[in-house]
């Protein structure tokens, strides 16, 4: 059985060589006038799809090609299975990367499951580093329910060993309306697929439509595992009366999106990041410059937010909301495996509160734990996830549902008067 949860640490970075993408061991790298920016490859998808007939043809496509190498960008990602191989030669003409190519994948009964045509296409595909990028589709079941996960998982294995006879990647895309609508879903599909070369996409847009915002970190640490694509927009939030809102040119509408590449950071997310910009009407090239324009700033934002830790020791305050039933789980895990392991990689433990009244009691753990320094808390944390034992810990302990549905963690620097610093 593949360690799945080992992805971004081990299988992840498998999917990453997979794919063919060359990134540095640091998440941000130097711009021409010295700034920090991040490394990400940074790509473009559904420009011009959405709007009118013509921006979504073939050829409207092909010509967007010089505009992204003009304009600075990494490449491409492409909407369905015909004319994968012309947009593939298309980018590659000029120095641009085809990063994935979208496709579905039907989970009812009598269903063929998945277009012929991706048989012909992956082989193709070989050494080009192009992800397989699937939805996973039902008119019989409905979003984020699981009736259709044993035909979902046969069908995935079936497409990732083909996949992997060429050394092709696959990656779940969510999509509001769909049978894997929520991160959750695909990361639960991926994870019962259980192949090293199938991983997830996070796509903001249908995040921001099926979840709630402030979930953001708790679900990119759960999909953590699995990440090996993100699609990030300019929005306003998702309102179904507004839909014009929800996906806009990139640094445009209400949100910031900088706290999505922050959260990223974090969690030392090296793969590609995208635009979409489906439905945005306008012209294309000046859709695609004023996105890379704000991707130079978020991508400057975000790089020099991790570049400027604070001095000194670091205190973590961690606070875990657990699902229900689950909190003695949590403790047995701590007890058991997660304080040695925090000793092994050099976290100090303060110590560890559980509520005295009130519903926080019954599903709440509040700790502290130390740092020499911001730098040493960042190189602690990912030691302690790449760990085997603690992969291994959490997968065991997380057989029968997973113990917490959200985490809150907070930096804290003693006072002066502070008796504990």
């Amino acid at each position: 059985m593949h360690p799945a949860s080992q992805r971004w640490s081990v299988t992840g970075l498998a999917l990453v060589a997979l794919a063919g993408w060359q990134f540095s061991a640091a998440s941000a790298a130097e711009n021409a006038t010295g700034a920090a920016v991040l490394s990400n490859p940074f790509y473009a998808y559904c420009v011009g799809i959405g709007t009118d007939k013509e921006s979504g043809t073939l050829r409207a496509q092909l010509e967007l090609a010089p505009m992204l190498a003009e304009l600075g960008y990494s490449g491409m990602a492409h909407v369905g299975l015909s004319g994968a191989m012309e947009m593939l030669q298309a980018l590659e003409k000029h120095n641009q990367k085809f990063f994935a190519v979208y496709t579905d994948l039907v989970v009812d009964p009598g269903d063929r499951g998945y277009d012929p045509q991706l048989k012909q296409l992956i082989p193709k595909l070989k050494g080009h580093g192009t992800i397989v990028w699937l939805t996973v589709n039902s008119r019989k079941y409905k979003p984020s329910s699981t009736e259709g996960d044993e035909r979902a998982v046969e069908l995935l294995r079936e497409v990732a060993e083909i996949a992997r006879q060429s050394g092709v990647a696959v990656s779940l895309y969510p999509h509001k309306g769909c049978y894997a609508e929520r991160m959750e879903d695909v990361v639960r599909l991926a994870r019962k697929t259980d192949r090293p070369n199938v991983g997830v996409t996070f796509t903001f847009c249908h995040f921001l439509a099926v979840d709630d915002a402030k979930n953001l970190d708790r679900v990119l640490e759960m999909a953590r595992p699995y990440l090996t694509m993100v699609t990030i927009n300019g929005t306003s939030g998702y309102d179904p009366k507004n839909v014009a809102g929800w996906i806009q040119v990139l640094g445009e509408g209400t949100f910031d999106v900088g706290v999505v590449l922050k959260a990223l950071q974090k969690l030392d997310y090296h793969g590609p990041i995208g635009i979409i910009a489906y439905g945005i009407k306008g012209d294309r090239r000046e859709i695609l410059s004023r996105s890379m324009q704000a991707w130079k700033k978020l991508s400057t934002q975000a790089a020099s937010a991790a570049d400027a830790p604070p001095a000194g020791k670091v205190y973590e305050l961690r606070v875990y909301y657990t699902n229900p039933g689950k909190l003695d789980a949590l403790h047995a895990r701590f007890r058991d495996h997660t304080c040695k392991l925090f000793q092994k990689h050099g976290i100090e433990l303060v110590g560890f509160w559980t509520p005295t009244e009130g519903d926080e009691a019954k599903d709440t753990l509040y700790y502290i734990i130390a740092f020499p320094s911001a730098e040493a808390q960042k190189k602690a944390w990912q030691a302690f996830r790449e760990d085997p034992e603690w992969i291994k810990a959490k997968a065991d302990s997380e057989k029968d549902g997973v113990l917490v549905k959200k985490v809150d963690s907070t930096n804290l620097k003693a006072t002066d008067y502070s008796p504990l610093r």
